[in-house]
């Protein structure tokens, strides 16, 4: 499953930009946050989620002072930057200096999708700070219902972890590609599919073990070369973009 990822610029004004009073700090990330709007209007579809964030910032900075307080927030399995890796969070007080916070948008349990999102952000922020980032609710901070029962039951069963492996089902008999995997390398947003199957976390466990075993590995840019050449030599009018969709027959 690919996580799409919206910067910024998809959703604030002008007019009232996102800032923060500290710059973010990746060397002092420990943990991720997970939080909740905790009632009221939610988003109703994908395309009013631009919307609904502008009237959070607005109502942050008329109410608090300040601009919205949280790295991230999650919505219908789509990742949307706020504070981003930019500014430090200002949600987890007095823990916002080794906080990644990430804002659920629900009202209850995180579905499938928004739980592969959140565990994308986690790990992306790991990836910067270089640990594994232990992931909490708000209310392990301080007294709140905060993120919510079923989303806290969802975190204390490891739902929320970015090293979390999804159940891996029963191939079917005489599947040729039943061995298969998605793999997303640890702070990297791109699925890479290798046959067919369930989606994988590429931990840092795992990626050690490679090296160890000396598992052939390829780089991006001489993997896009290698495309271009198989490209051309299926077809001379076939192209190829790194990085892009198109393709012209």
């Amino acid at each position: 499953m690919t996580v799409r990822y919206h910067d910024r610029s998809e959703w604030q004004t002008t007019a009232e930009p996102v800032n923060g009073g500290s710059l973010y700090t990746p060397q002092t990330i420990t943990q991720g946050v997970v939080h909740w709007p905790g009632g009221g209007r939610l988003p109703s579809s994908p395309a009013a989620v631009p919307a609904w964030l502008r009237d959070v910032q607005h109502d942050y900075l008329t109410s608090r002072g300040y601009s919205i307080g949280y790295n991230e927030a999650v919505c219908f399995g789509e990742r949307w930057e706020l504070r981003g890796f930019d500014f430090r969070c200002a949600a987890n007080s007095p823990q916002n200096l080794q906080s990644f916070a990430v804002l659920m948008v629900l009202a209850g349990p995180a579905s499938p999708a928004d739980l592969e999102a959140a565990r994308t952000a986690f790990a992306d922020a790991s990836a910067r700070s270089r640990r594994p980032l232990k992931v909490i609710g708000h209310r392990d901070i301080e007294p709140t219902a905060c993120p919510g029962d079923g989303a806290y039951a969802q975190l204390t069963a490891g739902l929320f972890d970015p090293m979390y492996q999804p159940p891996t089902p029963t191939p079917t008999p005489g599947d040729p590609m039943d061995t298969a995997r998605l793999i997303r390398f640890r702070g990297f947003i791109n699925v890479f599919l290798i046959g067919a199957g369930t989606p994988l976390h590429a931990t840092g466990e795992l990626v050690a073990s490679w090296r160890n075993d000396d598992v052939p590995a390829m780089l991006i840019d001489a993997h896009a070369e290698l495309m271009m050449q198989c490209a051309a030599a299926v077809s001379p009018a076939f192209t190829f973009t790194p990085g892009g969709s198109e393709t012209d027959f």
